[in-house]
């Protein structure tokens, strides 16, 4: 079980949110729930792992993608990865959008959960992942 709290930048506003999530057979419940801005920052000075991201909404066919950027504690990105949540049951996506398909370096099978944010939060787990996919180390000149 993870618990989570995120804050959430749009051009309008922010926004801060706590989010329960659990796996459960082969179903992920997730809770979430907007908090205010002082619960937020009390929660993330006393938050044992903290992983900063930039995430990129990417509308297409109706179809929602998610595409974040993993920051080390420099703001340096260390990882990238699109993201679409599909319905229950359904085990790829109907489209992937061509900006997502060109620069596709592997599609993650439903199961494997090398990939979870809490995972990439890490940025050796990440630097390794990356190599295993590509046979190619991350140098830090790569992403300054």
């Amino acid at each position: 079980m993870s618990l989570r709290i995120r804050k959430t930048i749009t051009c309008d506003r922010t926004r801060y949110f706590m989010t329960l999530k659990q796996k459960s057979g082969d179903r992920i419940i997730e809770i979430e729930k907007k908090i205010n801005e002082r619960d937020f920052t009390d929660l993330w000075e006393v938050a044992l792992n903290k992983l900063e991201k930039i995430r990129y909404d990417l509308i297409c066919d109706k179809s929602k993608w998610e595409v974040d950027f993993f920051k080390d504690h420099y703001q340096h990105t260390y990882f990238a990865q699109a993201e679409h949540e599909m319905p229950e049951g359904q085990l790829s996506p109907k489209f992937i959008p061509k900006i997502i398909n060109k620069n596709l370096l592997f599609a993650v099978p439903i199961e494997d959960d090398r990939f979870g944010s809490k995972r990439l939060a890490n940025v050796k787990h990440a630097k390794e992942l990356y190599l295993t996919l590509t046979g190619k180390e991350i140098k830090n000149e790569v992403y300054t």
